[in-house]
């Protein structure tokens, strides 16, 4: 039986030095053989987030629709975070698979693979697209208590990078150097 195998990386830096496209790709082709799967084709996402819907990015809407056209039958994926971050939009999309009889093969929900083809496996989904909007939602919550700690002390960031610091502005402006911790 063929699987489709979707992979993602939400930064390029990621692509290059985090869990790369091709490391899961090898874990997915290690995953497929183990259950006996081979692999249709892979939806390969390098620098997507995936607060933005599946729906909405190159290969995710490629994958749906083949998945519509009933070409897609099992969708392999290393992680519930690499398809989806709101538990809405997961519940909603898989529900809409086990309507088309697509299973979701995730080779880790929490350190054990798991596929949707079961009840199990539906319970153990939902609970995990939960805990994986709450993650995602902390994260933000994080980055906007940090933000506003760094714009009240001057430091301004752009693009995820430093791009000044009021107190370096007035180093520069009186001539001084900066202390050793800068």
């Amino acid at each position: 039986m063929e699987a489709a195998v979707y992979v993602r990386v939400s930064t390029q830096e990621q692509a290059t030095f985090g869990v790369s496209v091709e490391a899961q790709i090898e874990r997915a082709e290690n995953y497929l053989k183990s259950q006996g799967l081979t692999c249709s084709q892979v939806y390969r996402e390098e620098g997507a987030s995936a607060a933005k819907p599946l729906e909405d990015r190159p290969a995710g809407a490629l994958m749906l629709e083949r998945v519509r056209e009933g070409k897609v039958k099992r969708i392999v994926a290393m992680k519930l975070d690499r398809l989806f971050r709101s538990a809405e939009d997961a519940l909603h999309m898989t529900r809409e698979w086990d309507r088309q009889a697509v299973a979701l093969h995730l080779m880790d929900a929490g350190g054990q693979p798991m596929d949707t083809s079961s009840a199990m496996g539906r319970m153990l989904l939902s609970v995990l697209a939960i805990v994986a909007e709450m993650e995602r939602t902390l994260i933000a919550e994080r980055t906007a208590m940090a933000m506003a700690f760094m714009r009240k002390r001057g430091i301004v960031y752009v693009n995820g990078r430093r791009a000044r610091d009021r107190h370096e502005d007035s180093q520069r402006t009186l001539g001084g150097s900066l202390p050793s911790r800068f």
